[in-house]
């Protein structure tokens, strides 16, 4: 095949799949994204009417007990990892964690202005140490696997299982704990998001929409980084 014939070729195949599925997504991933945008604003707009804002401080007794939450988990960090850049890695991710799980549970949001830098600083330590294919590999499992299972579970149901925040926050740990840490990731998650409805039920609180997930996502990140032997940060 000249180089001529294989250009053309390959000029034909790119406009078909341009046809097929490039033009058609132009008008659908806009309008996903705008149903979704006024889904959640009307949700957010029922929770401000109701007197339930999202903005509001937090009271004396919870910035203390997120504060006596990171003491208690600088100090296991530190003593399990030591003040090396192994332990103040660590810690920098469960910090984080702990500003989405505070986060989730006062207002149901994982903000990518967290997630996402989270996300990259894992990836460029990883890349520091020389991990760099295995967490890769790590995030986009941690994010696909989820997301093929939601996908599947709305297409026969009409619900989702879990939310797009949820989904990056997986990723997040994905990059941080690597493919062979998401097995116990998501052992740690599922038993966390169990306990956690159980503690619901026990006080009397009936879920109105969406379950927090956050001290899920707590509950599997301290899974992964302290149930395994084979898991180490260099």
């Amino acid at each position: 095949m000249t180089p001529f014939i294989a250009a053309t070729f390959g000029g034909i195949l790119c406009a078909l799949i341009a046809s097929a599925f490039l033009a058609p997504l132009v008008f659908k991933i806009p309008l996903r994204i705008s149903r979704q945008w006024a889904r959640e604003v009307d949700e957010y707009a029922d929770l401000e009417l109701n007197g339930n804002s999202l903005a509001t401080p937090l009271t004396r007794t919870q910035s203390a007990l997120l504060i006596l939450a990171s003491a208690l988990l600088g100090c296991t960090v530190i003593a399990a990892k030591g003040l090396q850049i192994e332990g103040i890695a660590l810690a920098f991710y469960f910090l984080s964690l702990l500003l989405l799980v505070a986060i989730n549970l006062k207002a149901l949001l994982l903000p990518d202005v967290i997630v996402l830098p989270v996300l990259w600083a894992g990836l460029l330590y990883r890349a520091q140490t020389g991990f760099a294919a295995e967490h890769i590999y790590g995030a986009t499992v941690a994010y696909l696997v989820p997301f093929l299972l939601t996908t599947a579970l709305q297409r026969f149901t009409g619900k989702g299982l879990i939310g797009h925040g949820d989904l990056k926050a997986m990723a997040m740990a994905g990059a941080w704990f690597g493919l062979a840490g998401l097995p116990l990731f998501f052992m740690g998650f599922v038993a966390g998001l169990v306990l956690w409805i159980v503690l619901l039920l026990i006080t009397g609180q009936k879920a109105q929409g969406p379950i927090c997930s956050g001290p899920a996502h707590l509950s599997g990140g301290l899974t992964a980084a302290f149930c395994s032997s084979a898991f180490t940060l260099a």
